[in-house]
């Protein structure tokens, strides 16, 4: 099953907060914000994480090349079916409500 994805450009016309790149994946709707080393989500983008989650989305920090190449593992397990249902994806992959993000074990 393919992927479909957009890298987001900020403008002036734009939401504020939206994440850099938006995917659906498997029937997953994926947000990824991207960061450099060590960088912190702006609020906007905290509270954008937390309403693709609510929604039963998936956000994902991707901090530095790191963060980046966990990121395509997660996507790649998505795609091949290692996580489950929508729900139980959500529940290994999020943001807290102070901006953190957090990755739980499979099991």
């Amino acid at each position: 099953m393919g992927i479909y994805h957009v890298k987001i450009k900020g403008s002036s016309g734009q939401k504020r907060g939206v994440a850099d790149v938006l995917l659906c994946v498997s029937g997953f709707f994926i947000a990824v914000e991207l960061k450099a080393e060590a960088g912190k989500p702006t609020e906007m983008q905290s509270e954008n994480a937390s309403w693709v989650l609510r929604n039963g989305g998936i956000s994902l920090l991707a901090e530095g090349d790191a963060g980046v190449s966990e990121s395509i593992q997660i996507i790649k397990g998505i795609q091949n079916g290692e996580f489950g249902s929508p729900s139980r994806v959500a529940g290994f992959f999020g943001w807290t409500r102070d901006g953190a993000f957090y990755k739980r074990g499979k099991n």
